[in-house]
């Protein structure tokens, strides 16, 4: 993977926190603008940028107890 990708992974969290609190954006709105938002902005949103069938995706589901 390229730096730049484990740059933007590294601080997603962050950025989706000064959002939230600087732009007083809502969880979700944080959330859309940082995926499918922004793989729409660099002409990826076709297959990057949500979780659909058929689209690009670094996923891990796990059944754990709780």
């Amino acid at each position: 993977r390229s730096n730049i990708y484990m740059l933007v992974k590294t601080f997603q969290p962050a950025v989706m926190h000064l959002a939230a609190v600087n732009l007083k954006m809502s969880l979700a709105e944080a959330l859309v603008a940082s995926t499918i938002n922004s793989a729409h902005s660099i002409g990826r949103s076709k297959t990057h940028g949500s979780i659909e069938k058929g689209k690009v995706a670094d996923l891990l589901v796990l059944d754990a107890p709780k």
